[in-house]
């Protein structure tokens, strides 16, 4: 369509204004010599400059652009931003080559100034062009600039429908409004200006009828909207970063055009040219709008009174209370699959765990991947899908598409109506219209943090629909699948095990039994008592004290926790705030040593496979209290120590295997050495050697 239809309509009456000058200059003994421009009408030494309003590069610096023309004789051409109006004194300087901000260009285009030290006001651009040294011609655009020091914060996304580009390109005969188009941008907004909005780069490859190579993507470009006052919303004339072959598109309102000639606000709002913003949607009025493609002059956009951006609703943008992002680097869900019989085993592990970062309409996404364990069996990986997180809620994007579809709103107050979408078998995506009913912190053995009650109801056949009621957690999601509300799922059998990023528990069901993991007896556990010493009288109520903590514990309640040979165990469950939490052994050296925010942490869990028989102390403390116990690693305890690993020592068992419950998978020959056969194994994470290792 864009490549083959180019018919312009709504021509604007209005130019540029653009001036030709003779030049007028006092001399020492204050007497005016008059110059006329030299032309004998042979040589074309014409010339035009154009204000294109401001840039702003990806370092936040910021700029003013023109667009420059001289004619194809012109030897050499200077181009100054003036402060005010053209004076005949800075006329002169600038001819002379002698004034500050000034600057020679050898070819059309633009040209741009640093905006750094530029202040409210009155501006000129000056182009002047020479024939073998000798001024022949010169022409300026003056504009009005506002200083503003913007600090920028993303809103989320938009809903940006489109009437200046779109109808531009069309039939005759064609209706425009099958031009218009709305999609999704994101928008932010300046902290230091409210009301002062921009997005980000609508025209690039979120614009529905772009193709790849149509806009530039080496940076980002922005379409800033002042909506300060909501009667008076403007957009000053920027490049959109879009180019389909005619030259580059910039857009402006009309309210800008006529304040960058002089007209005042008040005078430009009073015509009834300016846009507003009600209820969250800014609108401009018919023929509101400008378009300019290439050198072609402006033309009128909202030529079908559609150009609308919604706003994204901010009155519940703020993150929850200890919030933790769904997306997290080292993030792994181990959920039990196949789970039915009596004492609730899990007969299959699925691990799910991002790796991997992707762009998808212009929103960098993370890749989630899934791999699944039966006993007896070759592990597999499985592609879930990419997650986009924004402002408390989380989409998703299907391989082979690229719609962003919701699938946690942890944004949302209680009451608020949302729709979700739920893809269990991982082909298609199925309406859920959901409803928080209650928005509460949780403390228990299994989670600590922000928790949602929602009410699902999902379709059922043409006309029932079917209420499921279903605990959120923040950072967690869903009690059975990272990705699924699969409550609705009757005879799925998933329930979630863990969720961890590292060592720090986010969550723990202690209900479900891994059946994958062959040998139970290693991981044994023996329990740990903790001493609790005050330090000082705590400033705040602790957790426990508030009425709106879903908690009945004391406040003398101590921690509590548990070790194997394999790993030690720490549960957070009275804790809040930031504590530090150190492991030395019995010489006193400190072996261990980390700061975890326990207000959405349930719990610590940390290797210690590598520890040398012995005594250890733990400690876990804050400013105002500590508790500390102590642990023996010793064939007394019940637990026995591996026997030496020979691929500590580069023995015949160099780089073995391990999937993330502990079984080994495979030992290299000592002819494959410590890179045997990783490739034969598929992508996930493992562990060798004591750590754990992505193979990709």
């Amino acid at each position: 369509m864009k490549r083959t239809f180019f018919t312009f309509f709504f021509l604007l009456a209005c130019t540029v204004c653009m001036q030709a000058y003779d030049i007028a200059v006092e001399n020492a003994d204050g007497v005016t010599i008059y110059y006329n421009y030299i032309n004998d009408g042979q040589e074309d030494v014409s010339c035009s400059i154009s204000y294109k309003g401001k840039i702003t590069e990806d370092d936040g610096s910021v700029f003013v652009s023109a667009d420059v023309e001289f004619g194809a004789d012109v030897t050499s051409t200077l181009v100054a931003l003036v402060p005010g109006n053209l004076t005949d004194e800075v006329k002169a300087a600038i001819i002379a080559g002698e004034y500050a901000n000034i600057v020679e260009i050898s070819e059309n285009g633009q040209v741009k100034f640093p905006a750094t030290d530029m202040y409210d006001g009155t501006y000129t651009f000056v182009v002047v062009t020479f024939l073998n040294g000798q001024a022949k011609n010169i022409a300026t655009d003056t504009f009005k600039y506002v200083v503003v020091n913007p600090v920028w914060k993303s809103l989320g996304w938009c809903k940006y429908t489109e009437d200046c580009l779109g109808p531009i390109y069309r039939f005759d005969d064609d209706d425009p409004l099958n031009y218009v188009c709305t999609y999704e941008v994101e928008i932010q907004e300046d902290e230091n200006h409210p009301g002062l909005y921009r997005l980000v780069n609508p025209y690039g490859e979120v614009y529905p009828f772009n193709d790849p190579g149509d806009w530039d993507a080496s940076h980002d470009y922005y379409m800033e909207i002042n909506a300060c006052d909501p009667e008076g919303v403007f957009i000053e004339a920027q490049e959109m970063g879009l180019n389909w072959g005619h030259g580059e598109f910039t857009i402006c309102s009309l309210g800008a055009y006529n304040l960058e000639k002089g007209t005042t606000f008040d005078e430009v709002k009073a015509s009834g040219v300016m846009g507003n913003l009600e209820n969250g949607i800014i609108t401009f009025p018919k023929n509101g709008l400008l378009a300019k493609i290439g050198d072609r002059g402006w033309y009128y956009g909202n030529t079908t009174a559609s150009f609308k951006i919604v706003l994204p609703d901010t009155t519940h943008q703020e993150e929850p209370t200890y919030y933790r992002h769904f997306i997290e680097e080292g993030k792994v869900w181990k959920v039990g699959d196949d789970v039915w019989d009596y004492n609730n085993t899990a007969h299959r592990i699925k691990y799910c765990y991002f790796d991997g970062d992707t762009v998808i309409s212009g929103r960098k996404c993370t890749m989630m991947w899934c791999r699944h364990e039966k006993q007896n069996h070759q592990p597999s990986i499985e592609f879930m899908g990419s997650l986009y997180e924004n402002a408390g809620r989380v989409y998703l994007v299907l391989g082979g598409t690229r719609e962003f579809k919701l699938i946690y709103d942890f944004a949302s107050k209680e009451g608020q109506y949302f729709e979700l979408y739920d893809h269990a078998d991982q082909i298609d995506f199925d309406i859920i219209q959901a409803t928080i009913k209650k928005r509460f912190t949780l403390i228990n053995d299994h989670y600590k943090g922000p928790c949602y009650t929602v009410i699902l109801k999902k379709p059922w056949g043409d006309t029932i629909f079917q209420d499921v009621e279903e605990t959120w957690m923040g950072g967690v999601g869903s009690q059975y699948l990272p990705l699924d509300n699969c409550a609705l799922h009757y005879g799925d059998n998933n329930m979630l095990m863990s969720c961890t990023v590292g060592d720090e528990v986010l969550y723990y069901n202690r209900n479900i039994i891994d059946g994958v993991t062959p040998d139970p007896s290693e991981v044994k556990k023996n329990t740990i008592d903790f001493t609790h010493v005050v330090k000082t009288r705590p400033k705040a109520p602790r957790r426990g004290e508030s009425a709106e903590i879903t908690d009945d514990t004391e406040e003398t309640e101590s921690l509590t926790g548990e070790y194997s040979m394999k790993e030690l165990f720490v549960n957070f469950k009275p804790l809040a705030g930031p504590y530090v939490i150190t492991i030395c052994n019995e010489s006193g050296t400190e072996v261990y040593r980390k700061e975890v925010q326990t207000s959405n942490v349930v719990g610590l869990n940390t290797d210690i496979s590598s520890y040398a028989l012995g005594e250890y102390t733990i400690t876990v403390e804050n400013d105002e209290e500590a508790y500390t116990a102590e642990f023996k690693i010793d064939e007394e305890t019940g637990i026995k120590r591996p026997a030496p690993d020979p691929s500590r020592d580069g023995g015949e068992k160099a780089g073995a295997w391990y999937d993330l419950s502990g079984r080994k998978l495979y030992t290299p020959s000592p002819e494959e050495g410590r890179s045997g056969l990783s490739r034969t194994l598929p992508k996930g994470i493992y562990i060798r050697d004591g750590r754990k290792v992505v193979v990709r």
